[in-house]
């Protein structure tokens, strides 16, 4: 057990699966779009929707910026979203057999775009259970690779060829061929990883998501 699951993380109120667990969400988000945002459509799911009047939970916003749960910007995040020159919408919705704290994400950048699902799971953790339709579990456990295959077969060959280790591969198919490697370790990773592997046979897209301290 991490010191943080002991005393919870560094945060803003009013609570930790509303803030904490929410800013993280959302900036799993923003680390794995890895570009310049462009657009982001929130669906809004159990205890995370607006009743009429409201306004969408500022942390959820704030993590869509880049900022992390100890950033004084959380409560101004709206008016800086406002300012972003980010398309963010959202609506309430109803995903089934989801955790109440779960929101829908329609992700798009400058040269990428997925969608995802997950859920603010209590004591400030997360859980991302899919992405672009794929059921995979990404939480902010270990230091994780995500490539995004445009063919799997071939990304997983080249991928097995940088000689990583020490760390669990995930392969997640998908469609028409594509699909998602996973790679989870507790060895640090370092952001020039990404653009090797963007620049493998099959791979489209590669992103980090960073182990929580």
């Amino acid at each position: 057990m991490r010191v943080f699951e002991l005393v919870g993380p560094i945060m803003f109120g009013p609570s930790s699966s509303h803030t904490a667990g929410a800013c993280r969400l959302s900036r799993a988000m923003w680390q794995i779009l890895d570009c310049p945002m462009k657009k982001a459509a929130l669906g809004l799911h159990g205890s995370f929707r607006v009743h009429e009047g409201g306004t969408v939970n500022k942390a959820l916003v704030a993590g869509l910026l880049g900022f992390d749960t100890d950033d004084d910007r959380i409560n101004n995040s709206h008016a800086l979203m406002e300012q972003s020159g980010i398309d963010f919408s959202w609506e309430n919705v109803t995903l089934e057999n989801a955790h109440n704290n779960s929101v829908r994400y329609e992700i798009e950048g400058d040269g990428f775009s997925f969608s995802a699902i997950g859920a603010s799971v209590g004591g400030g953790m997360i859980e991302v259970s899919e992405i672009n339709g794929i059921k995979l579990s990404l939480t902010g456990d270990y230091n994780t690779l995500l490539v995004f295959a445009e063919d799997l077969e071939k990304a997983e060959k080249a991928f097995s060829s940088l000689g990583l280790e020490g760390g669990e591969v995930e392969c997640h198919p998908g469609k028409a061929g594509g699909g998602i490697i996973l790679y989870k370790t507790s060895l640090p990773l370092e952001p020039e990883l990404c653009q090797k592997l963007e620049s493998l046979e099959g791979v489209g897209h590669a992103s980090r998501h960073l182990r929580f301290d």
